[in-house]
């Protein structure tokens, strides 16, 4: 008899399990839901169904962001650092991006499955590769809110430079052609290993990594090491330490490089290639539930695969609508779970032309935003919220106004819209005219609503004193330059002794104090300074140099003029009587007095009495010239009639 009971138990649960494995969900799952939200054009529902006897309790939201007017879009997110990933539950990591954007999440669901605290699998945010996954078999999910989606295994990328100024704000991106090789003409190449090279024809910029030890990761962060000239240069050698990298690049990229500072910020990212070329965000997960509108029917089965559980995964419906679906399960909320293989055959129900297992059990969680609150909607196996490593969030879009504030980045224009331009700049347009001192618009005619407060009382006018800054501008009627320059005008015509005015014409008002006694001529006696030019007529000019002319001839021991003919009124005192020089009589032999004409003297006949030794003064030497002519003439005539 108890072998009979058995068989029949064993029966019924053979019969129970062909059941429940029979059992399909339709395309009509979510009719009839227990709660529904439709705004905006996101759909959100919840609905508790009986699938042969196991109550499910399903979660769904979704979305089209590659419709025209979209005001939404799918990301990525999770709390990070340079050290890493910090784990979070989902409202958490809703919460941050809110913080650090300033855009609003309206979904949210857990994402990837995570390993000491990083996601497992491939991981993209905004076009750059955190991670690229190396478990074969473990796949990822790609998108980027304009109709592309990849799914599979992400193997390819592409690096990148990424730069930033001396404030961090990125400036460029820079791709990399070569990697430890010379880069040709135009190329840019990047060396990641140890040792010592040498380029030509290139610039350098070494890098210290800041956050990996591993150069060939997906990203490497890092700051400019470089002491040496940047400059392109015939041949440079450089050396490379095990933490640094180098930027080797040729005349094509100067302008981006040689700028660059030692210690900026320069970091070497990827963006996907391959398959998920395009893609802005890559998430990952297990196994693939439905690809090209295939549902997959053979899911994995270890990892509790085949077992009902808590389950989350994400799709794209062949029109470009993303979604994402929790289901709550091990009891939690009286709801059963579904095996991975129905987690497919949901996902598919659903519309899904492509959907990727994500982690479930007790990372299980689906987040909305009802009355502008982020509140957690499904029951969570664990009892509350794990903390996970990334999540899924459908988000405001990036705001896209034509005109925006370059200080707090919102919109500046009064007439702009857009929903998502509620937040526009109250308090510091920029203006086309602003004052350099208060940073205020100059232009009365701005009539933006943000320009409100005007430069009033230190208006920048055209022409401005250097000494006090305010206007001389009489013309100037703005109102902020009611204070004009009085008393110190700047004339053209300057006394470089008082710096008082010259110009006699000058009838400025400030220009009432003029230079009256120390006029500068043009012609100046070096000796007293004064004017030298008679006809001189300037009132400052009164006092002129009357007695010290400077004569071209001039006695070296008396220093007066030795010119007779110079009649200047400034020439009186004239040299008179020394620096003559007697030539002897015979020149050739000044000691033999030679033959004469001259009788000589008989010292028997009597002699004059001698008259006393006259000095004679010195004479001019022209003038002593003439003398001895003439007394050589006088002797010569008195010779010939003796």
């Amino acid at each position: 008899m108890k072998k009979t009971i058995i068989s029949i138990a064993l029966a019924l649960t053979m019969i129970l399990t062909m059941c429940i494995s029979a059992a399909a969900f339709s395309a009509t799952v979510l009719d009839s839901p227990t709660y529904s939200k439709n705004i905006d054009g996101i759909k959100y529902v919840e609905k508790t169904t009986t699938e042969n006897g196991s109550t499910q309790k399903i979660f769904y939201g979704e979305y089209d962001t590659t419709s025209a007017d979209a005001k939404y879009q799918w990301v990525l997110h999770s709390i990070r650092t340079d050290a890493g990933t910090t784990l979070s539950t989902v409202k958490a990591i809703a919460q941050d991006y809110e913080a650090q954007t300033g855009n609003k999440v309206m979904l949210a669901v857990n994402g990837d499955y995570f390993s000491e605290g990083e996601p497992v699998d491939s991981y993209v945010v905004d076009g750059e590769v955190v991670k690229v996954g190396g478990m074969s078999n473990k796949n990822s999910l790609g998108f980027d809110n304009n109709g592309i989606v990849a799914i599979g295994r992400m193997t390819e990328t592409n690096q990148h430079i990424k730069l930033y100024d001396k404030s961090g704000n990125h400036t460029a991106t820079l791709d990399i052609d070569e990697f430890n090789r010379q880069p040709r003409e135009g190329q840019i190449a990047i060396y990641n290993t140890p040792g010592t090279y040498t380029v030509t024809n290139a610039g350098v910029r070494i890098v210290t990594a800041s956050n990996t030890a591993n150069l060939n990761a997906a990203t490497v962060l890092g700051t400019d090491a470089t002491m040496i000239d940047g400059k392109i240069a015939e041949s440079k050698t450089f050396t490379l330490k095990g933490s640094q990298f180098a930027v080797v690049y040729t005349a094509a990229h100067t302008n981006e490089l040689n700028k660059y500072q030692y210690g900026w910020k320069l970091d070497l990212a990827s963006r996907p290639a391959g398959n998920f070329a395009g893609c802005e965000w890559v998430i990952g997960g297990y196994s693939i539930l439905v690809n090209n509108g295939v549902q997959n029917t053979n899911c994995h089965t270890d990892n509790s695969g085949d077992a009902a559980a808590p389950r989350t995964f994400v799709g794209f419906k062949a029109d470009g609508t993303g979604f994402v679906c929790v289901v709550d399960g091990r009891g939690a909320g009286g709801s059963t779970g579904i095996t991975v293989n129905k987690e497919a055959e949901l996902a598919k129900a659903l519309g899904a032309q492509y959907a990727l297992e994500l982690d479930g059990g007790g990372s299980s969680t689906m987040i909305v935003r009802i009355n502008d609150t982020l509140t957690l909607r499904n029951s969570p196996s664990d009892g509350s919220m794990r903390s996970v490593a990334n999540a899924i969030l459908l988000v405001e879009k990036e705001h896209e106004c034509k005109s925006v504030c370059e200080q707090c980045g919102k919109c500046t224009n009064a007439l702009c819209a857009e929903d998502a331009c509620t937040s526009k700049c109250g308090g510091h347009h920029v203006c086309e005219s602003v004052c350099p001192k208060c940073q205020l618009c100059l232009d009365k005619a701005c009539d933006d609503t943000a320009c409100a407060n005007k430069c009033q009382d230190h208006h920048t006018c055209e022409s401005v004193c250097p000494k006090c800054q305010l206007c001389l501008d009489k013309a100037c009627d703005d109102t902020a330059c009611a204070n004009k320059c009085q008393g110190h005008h700047t004339c053209e015509s300057v006394c470089p002794k008082c710096q008082l005015c010259l110009d006699k014409a000058c009838d400025d008002p400030a220009c009432a104090n003029k230079c009256q006694g120390h006029h500068t001529c043009e012609s100046v006696c070096p000796k007293c300074q004064l004017c030298l030019d008679e006809a001189c007529d300037d009132p400052a000019c009164a006092n002129k140099c009357q007695g010290h002319h400077t004569c071209e001839s001039v006695c070296e021991e008396c220093g007066k003029c030795t010119d007779s003919t110079c009649d200047d009124d400034a020439c009186t005192s004239k040299c008179e009587g020394h620096n003559v020089q007697v030539e002897p009589d015979n020149p050739e032999n000044p000691e033999d007095p030679g033959e004469s004409d001259e009788p000589i003297e008989d010292p028997s006949l009597p002699t004059e009495p001698e008259t006393p030794d006259v000095v004679p003064e010195k004479q001019n030497p022209f003038i002593a010239f003439i003398m001895s002519i003439i007394e050589a003439i006088k002797n010569f005539f008195a010779n010939l009639f003796k």
